[in-house]
This record gives structure tokens, C-alpha cells and sequence, in this order.
């Protein structure tokens, strides 16, 4: 059960990143609004991709 909800949660939140990375870039112009969706794009990734690595060892182990 944990395994499906972390692979679950890392796909949902590197959709979540590429989102917000589009959004980033409709905003390019405006300095602090590109940060704030850039920043979220970078952070949403990062736990997608350490999701994915954790519920793909642990479904590995099984």
C-alpha cells in the first residue's frame, strides 16, 4: 500500500511540476511571480523524483 501511494504521489507531483512550469513561463516578464512558480515547479519535481526512487526500491524489495 505504501509503495502505490508514494509511485502514485511521485507522478502526481512531477505533473504538479510541469504545471507549474508552464505556468512559470507565461509569467516570464514579471520577476517576482516567475520566481514563486519556478521555486514550486523546482520543489514539486524534486519530491516527485524522490517518490519515485523510494517506491521503486521498496517495490524492488518486495
Amino acid at each position: 500500500m505504501l509503495v502505490v501511494s508514494l509511485i502514485a504521489l511521485g507522478i502526481a507531483s512531477i505533473c504538479f511540476g510541469l504545471y507549474s512550469l508552464i505556468q512559470a513561463f507565461d509569467v516570464f516578464d514579471l520577476p517576482t511571480p516567475f520566481r514563486i512558480w519556478f521555486s514550486r515547479a523546482l520543489v514539486a519535481m524534486a519530491v516527485g523524483v524522490f517518490a519515485l526512487h523510494i517506491g521503486g526500491k521498496r517495490a524492488e524489495a518486495l
